[in-house]
């Protein structure tokens, strides 16, 4: 039985598609408060992020079983960590940084108008 790891990374609301080679024949969701996992065609499932955490889904399809680790964050960071970062503008000293599902300020502020 062959294994196969892959990351899906939602938020809360969000949803990705998940297709397999041949007919979906088992799917288990470790958490369901995490995720919910629908199917949509015989070769096809619907993964939607419900609550924040990190679950497994596994999938079997065609004799193989391939486990997903689903990541769910309450916003998405990257686009949360531009809007800081172009809030700051050029803020000297300042610097913003993701931190998991987190956004992180570090520095000095190194005039009184900043």
């Amino acid at each position: 039985m062959a294994q196969e790891r892959n990351t899906i990374r939602l938020t809360v609301g969000e949803s990705t598609l998940v297709r397999q080679d041949a007919p979906i024949t088992r799917v288990v969701v470790g958490n369901e408060n995490i995720a919910d996992v629908r199917a949509t065609s015989a070769r096809e499932v619907l993964v939607v992020g419900v609550g924040r955490g990190t679950t497994t889904v596994s999938i079997t399809a065609g004799g193989d079983r391939n486990d997903y680790t689903v990541i769910v964050t309450a916003v998405e960071v990257g686009s949360l960590l531009g809007l800081v970062r172009n809030f700051l503008g050029e803020v000297e000293g300042i610097h913003a940084r993701g931190f998991g599902d987190n956004v992180v300020l570090e520095g000095e502020a190194m005039t009184m108008d900043d």
